[in-house]
């Protein structure tokens, strides 16, 4: 046996020191603790497979509500993992991203603007039926898992493929709905019209922006089949059903640069690789030139209207002329287009509908958050730009694609998710990018700061968690509201969706009017058994209630003509029963009238 004397002196020495006891101790901290990481990993796997297909029956607004709760539920959780793996490990290890800061100034920008918006409530967190896609709770939760992905080991194959999957099922889905075979016979499921990412427009302005990916990509299910390219066909076939000259737009943009990037990047390639994009690309040109259509297919598919491009532009115009810096505020274009629509349209059918987006999301953007939100987005792409020159990738062609659609259509959250989601392929595809290591317990500052965000981000996620489903399960109660025949049952869940959420205005409009009924109902009310004092009491209780939830209404959003007009309508109706209940609906319909001046029924 070899022994040697001087290691054994030094051994003495460190257990003498107690730096073995330190040693062993660390070495088993580590050894307890929990990596975090593949649980985070497997959220965004989760996001990405089930955002496109996400609904559900039980809200106001079973497409964008449905996916935003989602979202923020999933990526607050996935932040709450990692802020805890980084805290028991010690390390921070952070891929460093060009697009960090751009993306903060944007997040940043969107709290001032949201802060003087016309509706603060919306514009932070938004409403069912509202623009969800640009609220702040939208942004945020979408920047924070563009951070967790690129600092997690993902395989971007797998993220494609989940992403492929998901929408093979919504295009199925959808292309059976069209021709009759109804899958979910529960409304709106049943409806032809139906599917999970909004509209047959936006649909197949999806399948047009992603058709390199689905023939680039290979998913085999069996040992001969190729899901990827089912996708592509099932993808192709939605562009020619609903023959759109903006979706073919996007077509030949989106597989125009697939081509140019895949050939900057390879200087020897086989051309057999350019010829399904060259084919689809000479299709789309086809198709615009003649405007091809099958009635038998378009008299299946719905009439979808929205503002053009040129009523969008006016209004933003008109916007900016009255609110240049900060705009109405994220997700208020609906406020914008009332104010400022053109007056022509008072003379059409079209008088009546409602409109919650412009033509773009740059138009929505500039609306919502003004001068300050277009130079932080025109930030945020000059440093997109920058790294597309550095990096030559085909995955780069869905951000050029997304970019350029962003400018000319506008986006849900579906939309919102794929712009970040190229930017996590852009990242991936920047092979220079490098890792950041702080070792958190070597520094008191570095100690102290990660705690700061520990509980920074833990309070976010909580407050996040609190508002998001406390105004989920108010919107169910407002849906029950709606269902019950009753005027008792209803008020009950109407007031009961108020106690959750008392930020959102159609609730109380909804109270106002349910407390008309019952004050109608109490005055036809013909049993002998209630004194007239005790009648004119009740009637007196529900006048003046629901005058108060009227009030309430137009005090939460003044801006928004249909509180006014509600107002209007409750006092008009309270004629004879409550004094100078009629200067006070004139005075209501002035108000409607400020906030939407070309209102026919105004």
């Amino acid at each position: 046996m070899n022994i040697n004397l001087l290691e054994q002196e030094n051994l003495a020495n460190l257990v003498s020191a107690g730096e073995i006891d330190d040693h062993t101790e660390t070495v088993s901290h580590r050894k307890n603790k929990i990596n975090l990481k593949p649980f985070v990993r497997w959220i965004v796997y989760v996001i990405t497979l089930l955002l496109p297909i996400f609904v559900l029956p039980w809200t106001s607004e079973v497409v964008e509500f449905n996916k935003q709760t989602l979202l923020i539920i999933l990526v607050s959780a996935g932040l709450v993992l990692f802020l805890v793996d980084l805290i028991q490990s010690g390390t921070a290890r952070i891929r460093k991203s060009k697009l960090y800061f751009p993306l903060a100034v944007f997040l940043l920008v969107s709290v001032f603007t949201a802060i003087f918006s016309k509706n603060i409530y919306s514009s932070f967190i938004g409403t069912a039926g509202g623009s969800l896609s640009y609220s702040f709770a939208t942004l945020f939760a979408l920047v924070i898992l563009f951070f967790l992905a690129i600092n997690i080991e993902l395989s971007i194959d797998k993220l494609k493929k989940l992403l492929i999957t998901s929408l093979g099922i919504v295009f199925l889905w959808s292309i059976l709905q069209v021709f009759g075979v109804i899958i979910f016979k529960q409304p709106p499921f049943s409806f032809s019209n139906f599917n999970t990412l909004g509209s047959m427009n936006m649909l197949a302005v999806i399948a047009a922006l992603l058709l390199p990916m689905f023939f680039e990509e290979k998913l085999s299910v069996y040992k001969y089949l190729d899901l990827s390219k089912l996708v592509f066909i099932l993808g192709i076939f939605l562009v020619i059903l609903v023959n759109w000259w903006l979706v073919w737009l996007v077509t030949i943009i989106s597989c125009a640069s697939w081509m140019l990037m895949t050939v900057s990047r390879n200087n020897k390639m086989r051309m057999s690789l350019l010829v399904a994009p060259m084919l689809i690309i000479v299709l789309g040109v086809f198709f615009m030139l003649i405007r091809f259509s099958i009635p038998s297919f378009t008299a299946k598919l719905p009439v979808e209207v929205s503002p053009s491009h040129k009523t969008s532009f006016a209004i933003t115009m008109e916007t900016l002329r009255e609110s240049p810096l900060y705009g109405y505020g994220q997700g208020n274009f609906k406020l914008a287009y009332e104010k400022y629509r053109p007056k022509s349209i008072a003379n059409t059918i079209f008088s009546n509908t409602k409109f919650n987006q412009s033509a773009s999301a740059l138009f929505d953007i500039v609306i919502g958050g003004g001068i300050i939100t277009l130079l932080a987005f025109a930030f945020l792409l000059f440093s997109v730009a920058r790294l597309i020159y550095k990096i030559r990738s085909s995955s780069v062609y869905l951000t050029l694609a997304s970019v350029v659609l962003f400018f000319i259509f506008p986006f849900n959250i579906v939309l919102m998710f794929l712009l970040f989601f190229s930017f996590i392929l852009l990242e991936f595809a920047n092979h220079s990018s490098s890792e950041h290591i702080l070792e958190l317990e070597d520094s008191a500052r570095y100690s102290f700061m990660s705690s700061v965000v520990f509980i920074a981000g833990l309070v976010t996620v909580l407050i996040g968690y609190y508002f998001g489903i406390t105004r989920y399960i108010g919107d169910i109660k407002y849906v029950n509201a709606f269902k019950e025949t009753s005027p008792g049952k209803s008020f009950e869940a109407v007031t009961g969706a108020i106690a959750l959420d008392g930020h959102d205005a159609k609730y109380y409009r909804f109270l106002s009017q349910i407390l008309l009924v019952r004050l109608r109902d109490e005055f036809n009310n013909k049993d002998i058994k209630i004194s007239q004092d005790e009648k004119s009491r009740r009637l007196g209780e529900f006048a003046t209630s629901s005058v108060d939830a009227a009030v309430k209404a137009t005090n939460i959003n003044p801006n928004d003509y249909e509180n006014w007009l509600n107002r209007g309508v409750i006092y008009k109706n309270l004629l004879g029963l409550v004094d100078g209940a009629d200067k006070n609906s004139i005075a209501m319909f002035e108000e409607a009238l400020k906030r939407s001046p070309t209102d026919p029924n105004l």
